[in-house]
């Protein structure tokens, strides 16, 4: 091979070589987030193992937020918020309550939820 033909050959190579070495990062994750679920978010869950994520509720209110479809029956649900308190409305009309920073898992249905702007669980069951 004459010389110019491998300075070119050589040349391409590092160029291919450069050019997929490249790598491109991943979104960095969040480090507040546990089972998927991050800050400010209440998550609710298909299933009662934190699996995948159905549906993210963060909005502090003063009536329940209905679950889409009628609500989920196998179903955990995480709260990321430090201070707000989550109460959950099954399906059977008991109401559950969720803490900051904590979850609960169920085979009963939930049909919604009611983020609050309080610290504690009363007369709220949990």
């Amino acid at each position: 091979m004459n010389k110019q033909l491998r300075k070119t050959v050589l040349g391409a190579t590092a160029l291919t070589v450069g050019v997929t070495g490249v790598t491109v990062a991943p979104p960095a994750a969040n480090a507040d987030a546990k089972y998927g679920c991050a800050y400010p978010y209440v998550c609710v869950y298909g299933d009662p193992f934190f699996g995948t994520v159905l549906y993210r509720y963060r909005q502090i209110t003063d009536q329940y937020q209905n679950i889409p479809n009628g609500g989920v029956t196998v179903f955990s649900v995480y709260n990321t918020r430090n201070d707000d308190t989550v109460v959950l409305r099954l399906g059977d009309g008991s109401t559950k309550c969720v803490r900051a920073n904590s979850g609960d898992s169920s085979w009963a249905k939930v049909t919604g939820l009611m983020i609050r702007d309080q610290s504690w669980c009363s007369n709220m069951g949990g």
